[in-house]
């Protein structure tokens, strides 16, 4: 019988959707006889990570190693690199897939030292930012960072036609792979809404947050008094706060901070909203569709991958505040005319947005890196372009 695949997953923080698809990919994979071991950031106490961290531990067979990741780049980063690749020479680690800019980065020059095989996720990460002097060294690392790269996974093919966009046309190999749900996903919490909005999500401006607020302002003035829950934080927290504040929002807004029960918070309001800026594929559109929960949302990333072409109409351009707030109104003078769109929504992501077809696509990539590589006397996968700088 054949030894199990050892893969190392490399991210920062665990937090948010990116940790949701590191997750349920460590529990697929670990079905899969795939034995993974987990490489973060050792600053977090979230709520949600400390609930799970005891069966991560039991998930990760090859171990979970917290280091210090910065989320800005910096000298410490030569450090994290040394300590990921401690990580997987200790493990025997034959593949490694890094999450996220910091991750991808980490993941793709420990890869490169160690001869092993790097895929690589995006998560909109460095893509989301714009022009400027940080978009321009985002974008000229992702150019270098390229090279070393084995394979690419992107979420949504919104991720993958943006990456080509900045990039150009990828020498490497690469999939669209959406995330996806688990049956359990698809059970509402027996609650009763006590919000007729709910934003779930990080507070930063690119999740339009500001957009969501001037929104709620243009309904308020319209004689409506909507209650409106906030779930989540972020580095933008206190201007969000003191925005609300200038709008005269403090009797509408609910600050519910962040939440380790994502599924409850969605299900505490009678609509999800989702102003974003910027997205690639974002569960929480996914989770409050699976529940049924009526969902407005921008046409940012890729949520009209989500929404399909029957209801892409739907989707409200980023950043139009007016457009947004006439969508809110209409859900509170009608709910009952978002029935149609709620259903046909929530039968395209049980069809479409599966974790097991997401988990087995990412295997079938694994494998077909492997069988790319050959084996050398320490049981590691070498690529040939490594096999060349050594001289093999």
């Amino acid at each position: 019988m054949s030894r199990p695949l050892r893969v190392v997953i490399c991210f920062r923080s665990p937090y948010g959707g990116l940790f949701r698809h590191v997750v349920d990919l460590t529990r697929e994979l670990s079905l899969r006889n795939i034995e993974v071991g987990l490489v973060f950031d050792e600053a977090c106490s979230d709520a949600k990570y400390l609930n799970i961290k005891p069966e991560l531990s039991k998930l990760a067979r090859l171990g979970v190693q917290t280091i210090t990741i910065s989320r800005q780049p910096g000298l410490s980063d030569i450090s994290a690199i040394r300590s990921v690749r401690t990580f997987c020479r200790s493990t025997n680690a034959q593949l490694i897939h890094g999450h996220g800019a910091k991750g991808g980065l980490l993941a793709r020059l420990a890869g490169r030292t160690l001869g092993i095989p790097v895929v690589y996720t995006p998560h909109g990460g460095s893509l989301h930012y714009e022009n400027g002097l940080s978009g321009a060294l985002y974008l000229l690392t992702e150019k270098l960072l390229s090279n070393f790269t084995d394979a690419f996974i992107f979420e949504s093919h919104f991720a993958a036609n943006r990456f080509h966009d900045r990039l150009g046309k990828l020498n490497t190999a690469y999939r669209t792979i959406h995330n996806g749900l688990n049956s359990g996903d698809f059970v509402k919490p027996d609650e009763k809404a006590a919000f007729d909005f709910v934003f779930l999500g990080e507070l930063r401006k690119l999740k339009g947050v500001e957009t969501f607020l001037r929104a709620i302002r243009r309904v308020c003035d319209k004689d409506f008094n909507p209650k409106v829950a906030i779930y989540g934080d972020g580095p933008d927290a206190k201007y969000f706060r003191l925005l609300a504040s200038r709008l005269k929002l403090e009797n509408n807004l609910f600050w519910a901070g962040a939440t380790d029960k994502p599924k409850s918070a969605l299900a505490s309001g009678s609509c999800v909203v989702i102003p974003s800026h910027r997205e690639s594929l974002p569960y929480t559109v996914l989770e409050a569709a699976g529940m049924n929960i009526p969902v407005i949302a921008t046409n940012a990333g890729g949520i009209n991958e989500i929404f399909g072409p029957e209801l892409q109409q739907s989707l409200v351009n980023p950043g139009d505040s007016e457009t947004l707030a006439k969508r809110l109104m209409l859900f509170i003078n009608n709910p009952s005319s978002f029935d149609s769109e709620t259903k046909l929504l929530n039968t395209r992501v049980k069809n479409y947005f599966c974790v097991s077809t997401m988990a087995t696509d990412t295997v079938a990539l694994y494998k077909k890196l492997q069988n790319r590589y050959y084996i050398n006397h320490n049981d590691d996968f070498v690529t040939p372009s490594v096999r060349a700088r050594r001289g093999d």
